[in-house]
């Protein structure tokens, strides 16, 4: 039994020096990535899998590129948890207006985003956090002025 993980182990790790290089530490910061146009294989259509999608499947260890479109993703979903196609809704973007399906009714309170627009907002979301720094430290600095 140990010997067949280990053997495990040892194939795995081959495979992960043969994929990125040798020489190359794994580092998801250290990867670049572009966006991808990918077909959906449920509804055929083109689908775009953004870079901020790909840094978030690196960090997950996830090797598989997705093969549905967000909104065919959902559906699945639904259809596994046993909700009806009509279970969800279908509203326009708050940000381009695109009509997309949510898993829930929208009750107006929030706005609803597409799957890009949601992603661009999150990345906004983050980089602003990142840029104002830690408030601790800051307020720290002020007191002992």
């Amino acid at each position: 039994m140990l010997a067949s993980i280990s053997r495990t182990c040892i194939y795995a790790s081959f495979t992960l020096k043969r994929m990125i290089g040798e020489g190359t530490p794994y580092s998801v910061s250290t990867m670049q990535f572009e966006d991808k146009t990918l077909s959906c294989r449920n509804c055929q259509q083109p689908f775009t899998f953004t870079s901020g999608e790909q840094e978030f499947f690196a960090q997950k260890s996830l090797v598989n590129e997705p093969k549905r479109c967000p909104d065919c993703r959902i559906l699945l979903r639904m259809q596994k948890e046993g909700k009806g196609v009509d279970h969800g809704a279908s509203v326009p973007c708050a940000e381009c207006g695109k009509e997309t399906k949510v898993p829930f009714k929208p009750t107006g309170v929030r706005p609803v985003y597409c799957h890009k627009c949601f992603f661009l907002k999150k990345q906004e979301l983050q980089n602003a956090s990142t840029q104002a720094g830690d408030p601790v430290a800051e307020l720290d600095s002020q007191n002992e002025e």
